[in-house]
């Protein structure tokens, strides 16, 4: 695996710590900032919110100029943000904080992008791609058992400070090691809304049924996914770090499942159905 592709793999890692890397710590959340489940959990809205709306605008900003150079003033912000987390238990910078790493999670579509661009063939194009989407997985089990640990031993500053560090070191590799993969297009004028691009894409019935259901069973699995730590807390009293380990021991099975069990029900049904 060359350099370009760790470094994207990386990117990816810090995109996963920026979307989950405080939901196991909703408990300790509340205590540190003295609030509700609702303001704790209001983060989740506004983050995915800005994420939406900057994905496509930080795509076709690569576009414009080098991926590198739009690579590199995200991850500085995204340091920015872990870096507002340290300097007072103060609420309204959680939220400024969480707006910017919202913003900056946009990302994952210069990534996507950065992955288009050095596959020169489709087929190597799609094994980068599947290679994506283990990578992602992966990363789903290795931080809930970083962040339980840092929990446990160090409290949430220890996740703020993981956070601040890895992303400065992530900006660094770039910097010194990352080439840029594309041509700019200067003359490309940059489309603001992300609706738009969402209507063009759901105009296509091929397309229409598959994002309709996507969508609906991220709904399901996030809103679990998000909520839970906050539950077990209220009726069993465990902390982030607890919820944090069962996280990885279920996304361990959910790894088994998607990578042995499914492709196994796919054949099996293939034979039933002839």
């Amino acid at each position: 695996m060359n350099l370009q592709k760790v470094i994207v793999y990386l990117g990816l890692l810090l995109d996963v710590i920026g979307i989950a890397v405080l939901i196991p710590a909703f408990p300790e959340l509340k205590a540190y900032y003295g609030i509700s489940d609702f303001q704790v959990s209001l983060w989740l809205t506004v983050y995915s919110l800005c994420a939406f709306f900057a994905a496509p605008v930080l795509w076709q900003l690569s576009d414009k100029l080098w991926r590198k150079n739009t690579l590199l003033w995200c991850i500085i912000w995204t340091t920015l943000s872990y870096g507002l987390l340290l300097l007072s238990a103060n609420y309204r910078l959680f939220l400024l904080s969480r707006i910017i790493n919202g913003i900056t999670w946009g990302n994952i579509s210069i990534l996507q992008a950065i992955l288009t661009d050095i596959s020169p063939d489709q087929e190597t194009k799609h094994k980068n791609f599947w290679l994506m989407g283990a990578f992602f997985g992966l990363w789903f089990i290795i931080w809930p058992l970083i962040w339980s640990l840092l929990l446990q031993f160090t409290g949430v500053e220890g996740i703020f400070w993981f956070g601040t560090i890895f992303a400065l070191l992530e900006w660094g590799l770039i910097f010194l090691y990352f080439n840029n993969t594309n041509h700019p297009e200067t003359s490309k004028s940059i489309g603001f809304n992300a609706f738009a691009i969402m209507r063009k894409y759901l105009r296509k019935d091929e397309m229409r049924s598959f994002l309709l259901s996507l969508f609906l069973l991220g709904i399901g699995g996030f809103v679990v996914f998000a909520s839970l730590s906050l539950f077990m807390h209220t009726a069993f009293w465990t902390s982030g770090s607890v919820y944090g380990y069962i996280l990885a021991v279920s996304w361990v099975i959910s790894a088994f499942n998607m990578w042995y069990l499914v492709p196994k029900f796919r054949l099996y049904g293939h034979i039933l159905c002839w």
